[in-house]
């Protein structure tokens, strides 16, 4: 005999209360033996607690408060407010990160520069969602602890939800296809003339090509990020047009095809250098200030495009995360 029955009903009691140990301790082993014949074997004995279940089980089973950080009756909610409130701060969060990211992020190469914002940008995020795990947690604990047991069946019928509208999950397949023609259309022609015209953009005097606007040895750094991100633009327009609908998959691809676009277009617009200063000068001239003065209103142009498109970006994410993860059972 090895003492399975004994060290059985001590793995059950030690997890509870002392002062319900003994009354379980007695009741457990009469039920235990009631269930085996005379003189029974280890087999029959593990037959026997093995019917019974685990430990943990029969001790939580035995518990009259059952322990929660959060109790069933308010999982469900937190579950669906931690998502929501994830999902706004996260985003909001986004585009403070990557507009702070741009502006002071100035690394030697196009690469670094894309990669120290991604890095910028991930730390940040992780950042939020622990504090938003943390707060939310934290209301929903206190609410299960004092409203849930003090007033748990109180609600009133106008608190009661609208129902959702199933329709609005779903993804017109015109307009991904209007969508996936365009983007299609505007990213070949961007990158083309990337590749072959960006010398030929400039300033003319007499058909005679002054100056350059952009500097080529900057915006040829940019052309494989450009093309990756049509790809990448590209394959999620398919996906839209396959699924129909939004789900889990289809909005995390548009999430991270949405955030590296913005991210490349930005870190392009605020590139130092990509206007040359041939062209500052001459443009200078015809508008009769100065270099700086033209650099810091070219600069400040950047920046307000940089926080628009960072804000239209977030509320588009917000807006799709949201229909992805509204409830699609109502009739």
């Amino acid at each position: 005999m090895k003492k399975y029955v004994e060290r059985y009903i001590y793995d059950v009691t030690r997890r509870l209360p002392k002062e319900m140990q003994e009354d379980v301790k007695e009741e457990l082993n009469a039920h235990i033996y009631d269930m085996l014949d005379e003189n029974p074997t280890d087999d029959d004995i593990s037959e026997v607690l093995h019917k019974l279940g685990s430990p943990r089980v029969i001790a939580n089973n035995y518990k009259e408060d059952k322990r929660y950080v959060i109790s069933p009756l308010y999982y469900d909610d937190y579950i669906r407010v931690l998502k929501l409130v994830a999902i706004i701060a996260l985003t909001i969060s986004l585009v403070i990160s990557s507009i702070e990211a741009i502006i002071h992020i100035n690394e030697a190469t196009v690469f670094e520069t894309i990669f120290a914002i991604f890095g910028s940008i991930l730390n940040e995020l992780c950042s939020t969602l622990m504090t938003v795990f943390f707060f939310v947690t934290i209301i929903f604990w206190l609410i299960d602890r004092y409203q849930g047991k003090t007033s748990p069946n109180e609600w009133k019928v106008k608190d009661l939800p609208d129902l959702p509208d199933v329709k609005s999950s779903k993804i017109s397949r015109t307009g991904s296809i209007v969508g996936l023609i365009f983007n299609t259309i505007f990213s070949v022609i961007f990158i083309v003339i990337l590749l072959r015209y960006i010398n030929v953009i400039g300033w003319y005097e007499n058909d005679v090509l002054i100056t350059r606007i952009f500097d080529k040895n900057i915006t040829d750094q940019f052309i494989i990020f450009f093309i990756i991100s049509a790809i990448i633009g590209f394959m999620v327009q398919l996906l839209k047009i396959y699924y129909k609908k939004w789900n889990i998959q289809l909005a995390a691809a548009y999430t991270a095809s949405t955030i590296l676009s913005v991210i490349i277009g930005l870190v392009f617009i605020n590139q130092v250098g990509l206007i040359t200063t041939g062209f500052l000068t001459k443009l200078a001239n015809e508008m009769e200030v100065t270099v700086v003065y033209l650099k810091d209103g070219i600069k400040t142009g950047a920046i307000w495009i940089s926080v628009i498109v960072s804000i239209l970006s977030a509320i588009d994410l917000i807006a799709t995360w949201i229909k992805t993860l509204r409830p699609k059972n109502a009739k």
